[in-house]
């Protein structure tokens, strides 16, 4: 695409439908075909008041935003429509996930009805998605539309009569892979651990004709707790189990809506080198447009958050000098100033939470990066199966964000290896050098600048120990001359505390070290891809190459959550 076009294009999209590029909550769908009759309309019901539920905790989540809701459902006959139609209903966006074509899925609906229905929904679904998997064996078929189901949706609401089966891609066999996070019995190219992929089931007891339920039973959250298999099991209405992840995806959304006007003319700039590939890679905006949209909030959020980071610290200076100097009105005055408005930037730096915002959105935009290049150089990955796989609970929700615009990520329809080395591998390598010399500059420069006034302050307990002595010999002058300079020195300690203290929260040291590590390997793969590869070869570099960079990202994302504004003391 060209440049001009690029940026025309997204500018437009920015300004007529930023809503378009908001971040959508998931649910999944898995249950019985045989369901009995008599029970359909209290399982409406009771499905009913389950997406209430999420509906109202998502809207507190958004902020006004918005956002949709989809439900991903294989159409089955029984729990599949009844859900799909209750969604329907409600408001719900409605993603058919098929496990084969069309033509051959329609052999499974002996029921008239049951295919009429499944056309009927079919053509109310805002997309459809036919799940690839190995077509000689139908049990694998249904397994890979499960699995699929069950690592993308956030929540899966399961219709399920509780009873563990050992059949490949039943009910039973889809509720264990979103509480565990386990792969699919069978061949498949699913890792073996995936916590990432778990969460949490919206379990509603549903009979069968040969397993009928209490007829008092509720619906339930159950989440995976501990080793092994054990299940731990919540009501509805006191724990969805994802506020956390609901309250992030809505506050990027909020965030978005409320930027978006401001961020005309910028979303190309953020997207930099994303917009200029090959007229070939133009279907995959949806990629570029979400990734340069968390990119261009990310960099806003760096400024306030670096802003506010040397506001603080030049504070914290000016009241530790204070400190020093003799009580007159006018110090006590500007310490009081200082000392409030060092309060006023932690607090309010807190509730923007500016600090998490830059590195989760900047986080959210390299991956997404990562994405657009595997894609680009003709790989069938999703960066969501292996970035931040082990990772605390409250930064799950960029692997949410990840698998939600992976929903569209079909096979790759191009290859362009040499656009790929050029405008990823490349410029990235620079990128790191860059970064390497500017964060080796400044991380030595604030040691050296906080060593030296250390060794600086430390005359001042000795000349506090000989003060007395030496007074008495010195004059009034001299006096005076002896307790300026040892309140100058007194000031350098706290000098030293706010070099070294900016230099550890800002991390250049860290920066500098993790950058260096990873050139070596941008080069590497630079060599490999100049020279005669096989395709195939080529695509297993990159797509080790981009691991590494997930990696990395991963690791200073999580760096930098541990180090935040301290308290003021």
């Amino acid at each position: 695409m060209g440049n001009t076009a690029a940026k025309t294009a997204l500018d437009r999209s920015a300004a007529a439908q930023p809503r378009s590029a908001l971040l959508p909550l998931v649910l999944g769908v898995t249950g019985h075909r045989d369901l009995c009759p008599e029970q359909k309309p209290e399982l409406r019901r009771q499905v009913q008041q389950a997406l209430h539920v999420v509906q109202q905790q998502w809207t507190q989540s958004q902020n006004g935003a918005g956002a949709p809701i989809i439900l991903l459902s294989a159409l089955a006959a029984g729990a599949d429509q009844l859900v799909a139609e209750v969604a329907l209903d409600e408001g719900l966006q409605l993603t058919a996930i098929l496990p084969m074509a069309v033509a051959e899925y329609e052999k499974d609906f002996g029921d008239p009805g049951e295919l009429s229905s499944f056309h009927a929904l079919l053509q109310r679904a805002a997309d459809v998605i036919t799940v690839p998997a190995d077509a000689s064996q139908r049990d694998l078929q249904y397994q890979a539309a499960g699995a699929y189901i069950s690592r993308h949706c956030y929540v899966l609401v399961a219709l399920w009569d509780g009873i563990h089966l050992q059949q490949i891609g039943g009910t039973s066999h889809v509720v264990r892979m979103k509480l565990f996070g386990e792969a699919p019995d069978g061949p498949s190219d699913l890792p073996s651990l995936e916590p990432a992929a778990s969460g949490p089931v919206c379990h509603i007891p549903t009979s069968r004709p040969n397993s009928p339920v209490e007829a008092n039973s509720t619906v339930r959250i159950l989440r995976a707790a501990g080793a092994g298999k054990t299940v731990k099991s919540s009501a509805l209405e006191q724990d969805l189990g994802i506020q956390s992840t609901l309250r992030k995806l809505g506050t990027f959304n909020s965030d978005w809506l409320a930027m978006a006007a401001g961020f005309h003319g910028r979303l190309y700039t953020a997207g930099g080198d994303l917009w200029t590939p090959s007229e070939s890679f133009q279907n995959e905006e949806f990629l570029l447009y979400p990734c340069s949209i968390a990119d261009a909030m990310a960099s806003h959020f760096q400024v306030l958050s670096i802003r506010a980071i040397k506001c603080y610290f030049w504070l914290v200076l000016i009241a530790g000098m204070l400190r020093n100097f003799p009580p007159y009105r006018w110090v006590i005055a500007v310490s009081m100033v200082s000392l409030a408005a060092i309060w006023a930037i932690y607090l309010y730096a807190k509730h923007r939470d500016f600090h998490p915002r830059y590195h989760e959105y900047r986080a959210l935009s390299e991956a997404l990066r990562v994405q657009v290049f595997w894609r680009m150089a003709g790989l069938n990955e999703s960066v969501a199966d292996h970035y931040l796989t082990n990772q605390s609970d409250d930064l799950g929700w960029i692997c949410l964000a990840l698998r939600s615009v992976s929903l569209r990520l079909a096979a790759p329809q191009t290859t362009d290896l040499l656009a790929v080395r050029q405008d990823w591998i490349d410029k990235q390598l620079a990128y790191y050098k860059k970064s390497v010399r500017k964060n080796s500059r400044y991380s030595n420069l604030l040691n050296r600048a906080g060593s030296a006034t250390l060794f600086i302050a430390a005359p001042t307990a000795v000349l506090r120990l000989a003060d007395a002595s030496i007074s008495a010999h010195i004059g009034e002058i001299g006096r005076l001359l002896l307790q300026t300079l040892m309140k100058l020195l007194a000031s350098t300690s706290t000098m030293a505390l706010v070099f070294l203290g900016y230099n550890n929260i800002r991390g250049f040291k860290e920066h500098s070290k993790r950058h260096s590590a990873m050139i070596p390997l941008f080069e590497a793969a630079s060599r490999y891809l100049a020279d005669a590869h096989t395709p195939e070869a080529a695509k297993q570099m990159i797509l080790q190459l981009g691991r590494e960079a997930l990696a990395e990202n991963g690791y200073w994302l999580v760096l930098h959550h541990q180090r935040k504004l301290d308290v003021p003391k």
